[in-house]
């Protein structure tokens, strides 16, 4: 088992070792995530957050609902019904202690909230290697058709270091097309950041969502400390984003953010939500353009 209150790298596994994350280069692999541990009635997954942070040193949220949407997902995975697949329709993820996190890696369990009684709502804690809480999530999952299919197979635990990506490569398919006051519009080229099913993985649109709100975030020292997401149709390819500021306050900013595919469907809505007292200063204005850092109304 992972030993969640133990020193800085002290962490074991035991037990059945199983997981989706059987692919090199896929968005969690890229975003540091590892394999997944099996307990009676829970999932287990560390995430090393060396790739989470940008080159002016900014440590980004976004990456830790990468590692939450897959620990939420393995535990919708297993048991599966041949013919039918599970799905993320809502993730939620509130962060409790601000980046940076102590030690390179970070450690999540995930189980269904009611066991067996309630199987489509799954919840989730991340801790830092001193045990300490540091984001809490859930997800409300549904299992759909699809035809020809069959079960996930249950491969190895993927344990070695993923290879070089993180938040600087997803930084690099972001273009900005247009800005205003209170609007941002960002467009994705998603083709590298898809999930087995071939569409834009839940935590990477919850990534580009934080991108894009930070734009519009003013001066103000906030940083993002909860996302939740509605996963409303699959997107392929590139997609757009478009963030709309709907408070920016001393103590607290809310954005929202609408993902749409290349036909112009909303496929994800998000809420961005940050407060005043969980950033370092200056931590916002990192990827603002020039004249979008005038300081925010009082409220």
């Amino acid at each position: 088992m992972i030993n969640l209150e133990g020193n800085e790298g002290e962490v074991t596994m035991t037990g059945e070792q199983s997981c989706s994350l059987d692919t090199a280069g896929t968005p969690e692999q890229r975003l540091g995530v590892l394999g997944c541990t099996v307990v009676p009635g829970e999932r287990r997954c560390s995430a090393l957050t060396g790739g989470w942070s940008d080159g002016a040193g900014r440590t980004w949220t976004g990456p830790l609902a990468v590692l939450a949407d897959h620990v939420l997902g393995e535990v919708a995975n297993r048991p599966q019904a041949p013919g039918f697949q599970p799905v993320t329709t809502a993730l939620s993820l509130d962060v409790l202690v601000p980046p940076p996190w102590p030690g390179d890696r970070l450690h999540a369990r995930a189980a269904r909230t009611a066991g067996e009684v309630l199987r489509d709502h799954v919840t989730a804690s991340v801790r830092d290697p001193d045990g300490r809480l540091v984001a809490v999530a859930s997800a409300w999952t549904a299992d759909v058709p699809a035809p020809g299919t069959t079960p996930l197979a249950a491969g190895p635990a993927v344990g070695a270091r993923p290879g070089q990506g993180g938040i600087g490569e997803l930084l690099t398919d972001l273009t900005e097309v247009g800005s205003g006051p209170d609007e941002a519009v960002l467009e994705l080229d998603a083709t590298g950041w898809t999930n087995q099913n071939g569409t834009v993985h839940g935590g990477v649109w919850a990534c580009a969502a934080e991108l894009a709100a930070t734009r519009l975030t003013g001066s103000a020292p906030h940083a993002v400390n909860r996302l939740q997401l509605a996963f409303l149709r699959p997107g392929r390819g590139r997609v757009r984003l478009t963030a709309t500021a709907l408070h920016r306050g001393r103590t607290s900013g809310l954005v929202e953010v609408r993902g749409r595919d290349a036909t112009g469907r909303v496929c994800v809505h998000a809420m961005v939500g940050s407060r005043a007292d969980h950033a370092a200063p200056g931590a916002v204005a990192t990827l603002s353009p020039a004249g979008r850092n005038a300081p925010p109304p009082a409220r």
